[in-house]
């Protein structure tokens, strides 16, 4: 029973990401309010999407940014929901600012919008100090 749980786990992980980075606010929706907890950042971090829809030219960072932003800053008590989840988001603002600060042959605009990203992952992590 546990591994068919964790299994479906996995598939609403991976299916929340592939939403996020397709704009599927329907898919989002309802994956978001089917109470699963899920670490989106863990799944960030291990998936082809950092690589292949993030830290690349015309980069979906801005999918992202707001998909945090209703999620995590714009709901008073999001660290009840996603305690555990600092370590994760650390790691991201390394990558994507690593990427920013070595890779020359990123534009104005998706160097604004990552930098926005991690703008908003700071503030995640400060709202989850308080």
């Amino acid at each position: 029973m546990n591994s068919a749980k964790e299994k479906n786990h996995r598939l609403n992980t991976k299916n929340l990401v592939k939403a996020i980075f397709n704009n599927e606010t329907d898919t989002i929706r309802n994956i978001t309010q089917s109470d699963i907890k899920i670490n989106i950042f863990k799944e960030l971090l291990k998936s082809n999407y950092l690589n292949n829809a993030l830290l690349v030219p015309k980069s979906k960072a801005t999918l992202l940014d707001n998909y945090l932003n209703s999620e995590y800053l714009q709901i008073s008590n999001s660290h009840d929901f996603h305690h555990g989840e600092q370590s994760d988001i650390s790691k991201l603002i390394e990558k994507i600012e690593n990427y920013t600060q070595t890779d020359n042959s990123i534009g104005q605009i998706d160097r604004f919008n990552l930098n926005n990203l991690v703008k908003t992952l700071k503030d995640i992590l400060t709202k989850f100090k308080q």
